[in-house]
């Protein structure tokens, strides 16, 4: 659990691990059985900071205005950006995948 935080993939909040830590640290253990170690996740740390900067990007000038609604409207528009991204980084690693059959 140590090497999660340190390498960045997970972090407390208010001092609890929330159920967002709780899914990395499943799939880092996961992982870790195939010989991955936290070290090596490094890059998927930079890779969701990366996407999450795009989402914000998009949002923001949704976001800073002042009614309720926006702000609700953000959300949903982050929530939705962020499956689209996931959807094609799976499109995109099964496709490589895929033609290791070839």
């Amino acid at each position: 659990m140590l090497d999660l935080v340190g390498f960045g993939l997970i972090a407390p909040v208010d001092g609890r691990f929330d159920e967002h830590a709780l899914r990395v640290t499943r799939a880092c253990v996961l992982l870790e059985g195939h010989g991955i170690e936290p070290r090596h996740l490094r890059p998927f740390r930079a890779a969701a900071d990366r996407e999450l900067g795009l989402v914000e990007r998009v949002v923001t000038p949704v976001a800073s205005r002042r009614d309720v609604a926006s702000k609700a409207r953000a959300a949903e528009m982050a929530r939705e950006i962020s499956e689209l991204c996931l959807n094609l980084h799976t499109a995109l690693v099964q496709g490589h995948i895929s033609r290791m059959d070839s």
